[in-house]
């Protein structure tokens, strides 16, 4: 390796950074050559390591910049052999004349993006359906591809699909959609997504997530933050669901049974990462997301208590959203590194977290447990109370009522 290209790895190195480890030469270095890892510190420390996470290992290793190779972007991407066959199939449901579908199949759709199927290995089924996550830009534009597989699957389940509802949504925005669902489906352990554990396909999950950064968390944050509208054409307010990739903002909450499904796919992926990955590995993905997204990021945070405070509304999307949001922000809340998160006065931590300091105020300990629901407009009143601006309060507490 050069000198110039070893200043550029070491640039680059930091915190959710995805790499193949190779050249070590110990006994135990050996049996982890070629295996990826990822990145769990901010800096090295004074030997010049670097703690790693290792897939498929539960210790963390500290590992030399020397012994750690990029992982390409794109990887060859081999289709399933009965690809053509099935693509056609499902172009022609869509209405598309033998011609036309010929034409796409063999043109743009020949690679298969985002098509993986159960009887493929977890990591390899979590990194095709992460390529859905992609988006176009001025650099950028990804290959067009048919749903089919995993995530046709989980897609079709959702009830966008019912003549009722209406969506503002593009082509990507469902690829999205499908990818959000499926990688939900997977870290709950689906009996579709046929995971052996959630522990497991959210560890492949997440290093699928971290492999395709920036572009794929910026996705699911994205998701979260600026919503599509998912209802009624009737209802449909244009200045309420303006996105914009550059001046990102939360878009109008919404409380049909769509929007819902929907939005169990990016929150619900959220909170399952969280519960079931080592606190090592949630932290680093909070910390990158932070030191990566200073704008979606604190978005996020706002969307989920604005969740919480509809939940004590009674909304719909409240009473069925809120529990994944309070895991979320209970997880968060650990990372006290974080100077977004010391914004929040301490009493906060203990609302948001489940620990026995709820013992010095025993009515805390009703507010934000898994299994518990917000009942007390005050109770909400109080967290959003703690937050620093008073300003941002009032405005999560006015949505509550929208």
């Amino acid at each position: 390796m050069s000198d110039s290209k070893n200043d550029d790895e070491n640039a680059n190195i930091g915190v959710g950074r995805i790499v193949v480890l190779d050249g070590l030469q110990s006994a135990a270095g050996k049996k982890i050559n070629g295996k990826y890892a990822m990145v769990l510190s901010s800096e090295e420390t004074d030997d010049g390591r670097w703690e790693c996470k290792v897939l498929h290992r539960d210790k963390t290793v500290g590992i030399k910049i020397n012994f750690m190779k990029s992982v390409p972007q794109t990887e060859e991407d081999t289709p399933h052999p009965d690809y053509m066959e099935m693509c056609m199939y499902k172009m022609s449901l869509m209405g598309l004349t033998v011609r036309e579908t010929q034409e796409r199949t063999i043109g743009k759709f020949r690679h298969g993006r985002g098509i993986c199927y159960s009887d493929e290995s977890v990591f390899h089924r979590a990194k095709k359906l992460v390529q859905l996550l992609d988006y176009p830009d001025e650099d950028h534009t990804p290959p067009q591809t048919v749903m089919l597989g995993m995530s046709d699957l989980f897609y079709s389940s959702l009830a966008i699909h019912e003549a009722k509802f209406q969506t503002g949504c593009s082509m990507y925005d469902l690829e999205h959609m499908a990818a959000c669902v499926s990688l939900a489906g997977m870290a709950q352990g689906h009996p579709q997504s046929n995971c052996p554990s959630p522990a497991e396909a959210c560890e492949c999950i997440l290093f699928a997530l971290m492999g395709a950064a920036p572009r794929s968390i910026e996705t699911l944050l994205g998701f979260i933050v600026m919503t599509p509208y998912i209802g009624n054409k009737s209802d449909y307010d244009e200045s309420l669901f303006r996105r914009s990739r550059e001046n990102p903002a939360l878009t109008h909450a919404q409380d049909n049974a769509a929007y819902i499904d929907v939005m169990k796919g990016p929150i619900g992926l959220l909170c399952f990462l969280m519960c079931h990955l080592k606190k090592e590995c949630s932290l680093a993905l909070f910390k990158y997301m932070e030191q990566h997204f200073q704008e979606l990021f604190p978005l996020m945070i706002r969307r989920l208590f604005t969740i919480l405070a509809r939940e004590s509304a009674g909304t719909a999307d409240g009473k069925a959203l809120g529990r994944y949001s309070r895991n979320i922000l209970a997880r968060i809340c650990d990372f006290r590194e974080s100077s977004f998160i010391q914004r929040f006065p301490f009493p906060l931590y203990y609302y948001l977290c489940e620990c026995e300091s709820f013992e010095y105020k025993p009515e805390a300990q009703q507010l934000l447990m898994e299994d518990r629901s917000i009942t007390r407009l005050d109770q909400v009143e109080e967290v959003m109370m703690c937050l620093v601006e008073p300003d941002i309060a009032f405005a999560f507490w006015d949505e509550a009522g929208n």
